[in-house]
């Protein structure tokens, strides 16, 4: 069924999940409806990310705890030529041997204006979208709505001109392991999958996303358990 939890989902299957390329993504969020603010919110600006800025999030799909993940910010660099952002992703606790081998540690690299560039796993593989994927646009506010279209260069596979829409559907108070924050909700969808995710300016990232991939009949969330910014 789609987006429904898969019968006889394994660990191994679910490790397999579609990565969620900004930071990659166990408790239930609560929210009423009320809380979310619509159009007339303040807008946010785009964070000023410092060398030593940490999140570790919890990792779970169709409700299997997989593990956690810390990012964090190492400095600049190139990536294919172009100036970008480094962050290196590794895995600091995992359900499984088994699950560990798909949750390779990382570096990530981004656009000085926050959109996914590629990400280098392993000796000699690297991944990348042309051009990058714009996760957030900013300034960030309710109601904003931005589209591209992707050509994403895997190791495994080529996808190309693969559609993107995005919007920001609301403002609001987000409860998740590493505490209560003021957060706006946005929505990605392609063809094959639906994202929401919470960007919280305190926190100066996502906080927490919520997947859903159809073709893989996946359900997955990503929470921030804890996180450390360079004062």
């Amino acid at each position: 069924m789609r987006g429904g939890r898969a019968r006889g989902i394994t660990t191994e299957r679910a490790a397999r999940m579609p990565a969620v390329r900004w930071i990659v993504l166990a408790a239930s969020l609560v929210v009423a409806a009320s809380a979310w603010a619509g159009p007339g919110r303040p807008a946010a600006k785009q964070p000023a990310r410092e060398v030593g800025d940490e999140w570790t999030y919890s990792v779970t799909a169709n409700g299997i705890y997989l593990g956690k993940r810390r990012y964090a910010v190492v400095g600049t660099t190139t990536f294919r030529g172009q100036p970008a952002l480094r962050i290196t992703s590794k895995l600091v606790e995992v359900r499984s041997e088994k699950v560990k081998r798909f949750l390779e540690d990382a570096e990530l690299f981004f656009t000085p204006a926050g959109a996914w560039m590629g990400e280098r796993r392993g000796p000699g593989r690297v991944d990348y979208a042309e051009p990058p994927i714009p996760v957030v646009s900013w300034p960030l506010a309710v109601g904003s709505r931005w589209e591209a279209t992707v050509s994403l260069y895997f190791e495994l596979f080529n996808r190309s001109q693969e559609p993107y829409s995005f919007r920001v559907v609301g403002y609001g108070p987000v409860t998740v392991p590493a505490g209560t924050f003021e957060a706006y909700r946005l929505e990605w969808r392609t063809s094959e999958s639906t994202t929401f995710y919470w960007y919280a300016p305190a926190v100066k990232n996502m906080i927490r996303y919520k997947g859903v991939d159809w073709r893989d009949d996946l359900n997955y969330v990503v929470e921030l358990v804890s996180y450390r910014l360079k004062e």
